[in-house]
């Protein structure tokens, strides 16, 4: 989902740079749009880097607490048992 929202941004400042050359646009001009696309590419890619890391670390984080919920559970259980 991430992913889609940063490529329809990425394509959203290429057609602002491809809008802007329609004029009358000078070197230095086509130079600086260029810049801005690729920084723009630049972040795009890092925040796409960053949303992957973030789902890796959801999915590492939900198997320990499956891990605990189940430990806690068999605790209980046996807490249950010793009591009776």
């Amino acid at each position: 989902m991430k992913c889609k929202s940063i490529c329809i941004a990425a394509s959203l400042v290429l057609l602002t740079a491809v809008a802007g050359l329609g004029g009358c646009a000078g070197t230095a001009d086509i130079d600086a749009l260029r810049k801005e696309i690729h920084e723009a590419n630049v972040t795009a890619r890092r925040a796409r880097d960053e949303a992957l890391a973030a789902s890796l670390m959801a999915g590492e984080a939900r198997s320990v607490a499956e891990e605990a919920r189940a430990r806690a559970a068999a605790t209980d259980a046996r807490l249950d048992h010793m009591s009776k």
